[in-house]
Parts: C-alpha cells; sequence; structure tokens
C-alpha cells in the first residue's frame, strides 16, 4: 500500500511539473522559441486568430470590463439570500 501512495504522488507531482512548465512555455513563448526553435510549433498565447475582439477598444478595457461583470456576478450569487432562493 505504502509502494501505491509513493507512486500516486510521484505521478501527481511530474504531472503538476509537466503542465506547469507548458504554461510557462505557453505563456512566455515569444522570447523562449528565439532561443529554441522547435517551440514554435507548439501553441502559445500569441499563436491563433482572435475571436472575440471589438474593434475601437483595447485590450485591456475589456479585460477590465470582463473582470468587473465577473466580480459583480460573483458578488450577487455569493450572498445568503441569492442561495437561499436558490435552493427554495
Amino acid at each position: 500500500m505504502k509502494l501505491i501512495k509513493l507512486s500516486y504522488g510521484v505521478l501527481a507531482y511530474l504531472f503538476f511539473l509537466a503542465v506547469f512548465n507548458y504554461l510557462v512555455l505557453f505563456l512566455g513563448s515569444g522570447f523562449l522559441k528565439d532561443w529554441i526553435p522547435l517551440l514554435s510549433a507548439l501553441k502559445t498565447v500569441d499563436s491563433g486568430i482572435v475571436l472575440f475582439s471589438i474593434p475601437g477598444i483595447p485590450a485591456w478595457l475589456s479585460n477590465f470590463l470582463l473582470l468587473i461583470a465577473f466580480s459583480l456576478q460573483h458578488t450577487v450569487m455569493a450572498r445568503f439570500g441569492f442561495k437561499k432562493l436558490l435552493t427554495r
């Protein structure tokens, strides 16, 4: 049983390392692919088409508006009255 727990822990840790390293490559590929050309084949934050852009609005403003919308929705749904209303 100890061997199963140990192997599970090691596999979970290795999986975390793989996911975290891919996150670093996903976000930092702009400067990393200059050093390692094989990274240009990976999906990155800068690759692909832009689906939900509104012309004339800067990216920071649309991100801010999305953050505000999520914050308001989360604040309203976290209240006791809303939870009581939802569970009726």
